[in-house]
């Protein structure tokens, strides 16, 4: 019998490793099934009643996405993003079937400081 040498594996060059990467640093990529995902920029003011996106500068929001894709993996994103948030109880709850199926929610609150 004779020893055959075997291809070592190299994950960091496999399609989807490499579709993953580029996902997490937000950059332009082809799915799995061939469609093209531009990059990700940032949108226009979101419409929910707090306004939330309105109180920072575009600036600021390229900071915040530039310092998110720094990060190296999605727990450390995960951890960036849950650092910037505040979670606060729900100031009103209604008595009816609706408020006590959806009791378990919560409000979360984006603050922003300075990188």
């Amino acid at each position: 019998m004779i020893d055959r040498k075997r291809k070592k594996r190299c994950p960091e060059t496999w399609k989807r490793n490499e579709r993953k990467k580029a996902r997490l640093l937000g950059s332009q990529y082809t799915t799995k099934t061939g469609k093209i995902v531009n990059k990700r920029e940032v949108e226009a003011d979101c419409t929910c009643k707090n306004k939330c996106m309105t109180k920072f500068t575009m600036e600021e929001k390229e900071a915040v996405l530039r310092a998110l894709y720094e990060k190296g993996s999605k727990n450390e994103q995960d951890v960036y993003l849950h650092g910037l948030m505040e979670c606060k109880p729900v100031v009103r709850k209604r008595p009816n079937k609706e408020a006590r199926e959806n009791s378990g929610q919560r409000v979360f609150l984006i603050t922003y400081e300075n990188l």
